[in-house]
């Protein structure tokens, strides 16, 4: 019986943390094997339509818009909000045109999602720094509340939406920012799945064969006691 309960609550917690994972690839910018610095400082300068970023179409207020991916090595002053790499979407410009980025991921009609990212600002580029978020069909503009007491300034942000078919796209857009709006740290996870009668998420292969392999092991755990059980 404890041998179940156990079975149970791992097939319980490998269900929740697949439904909790985020959907979205390179959520902060870290798959740097393209990497490339164009333009010195450790920045590599990404033009509308660039598809350098894994998982990400770079995006613009005009077709001159583009956005700055910045290094850990860089001599601006200010750092990643995890990891070694984020973006600028001024790409450097005082007031625009902003750059932006996109992903496309799998969704349910009807389930709500939750996407969270983080805005950097620094006083010494100016102030305030925001962006647009948008997914099917609902947007949101944040806008940093950076009082210039912090330098290197990352704002935690939540974006909530609901998805209208099997795939949603996630766009966020610079709206503001001199020389300077920082992006990192995306992520887009389940909150609530739709209707009972909507088609449920079928589970990745290795959460199915995790789930076989305990099963598995309740067989065999279930057998020996059974032998035990049985009189000589």
């Amino acid at each position: 019986m404890r041998t179940a309960l156990i079975v149970a609550a791992c097939a319980s917690a490998l269900f929740a943390g697949s439904a909790s994972a985020n959907l979205l690839v390179d959520g902060s910018f870290e798959d740097a094997k393209d990497f490339v610095d164009n333009y010195g400082g450790d920045t590599m300068n990404l033009g509308v339509g660039s598809t350098t970023m894994k998982g990400w179409t770079v995006i613009g207020t005009t077709s001159g818009a583009g956005l700055a991916w910045i290094g850990p090595t860089n001599p601006y002053g200010v750092k990643a909000e995890q990891g070694s790499y984020f973006l600028d979407l001024t790409e450097e410009n005082t007031s625009g045109p902003y750059g932006g980025v996109k992903q496309t991921f799998a969704t349910v009609a009807g389930d709500k999602y939750k996407a969270t990212f983080w805005l950097g600002s620094s006083p010494q580029y100016g102030l305030q720094d925001g962006l647009t978020a948008s997914a099917a069909g609902a947007s949101k503009t944040f806008t940093s509340t950076n009082n210039g007491s912090q330098n290197n300034l990352w704002q935690h942000e939540t974006f909530d939406f609901t998805a209208k078919s099997t795939s949603t796209t996630l766009s966020l857009l610079g709206a503001s920012g001199v020389n300077y709006t920082g992006l990192d740290s995306l992520s887009v996870t389940l909150v609530t799945a739709a209707a009972p009668n909507a088609t449920p998420s079928v589970p990745e292969i290795s959460t199915w064969a995790m789930l076989l392999v305990a099963f598995a092991g309740l067989g065999v755990v279930g057998g020996r006691a059974a032998r035990k059980a049985t009189p000589v």
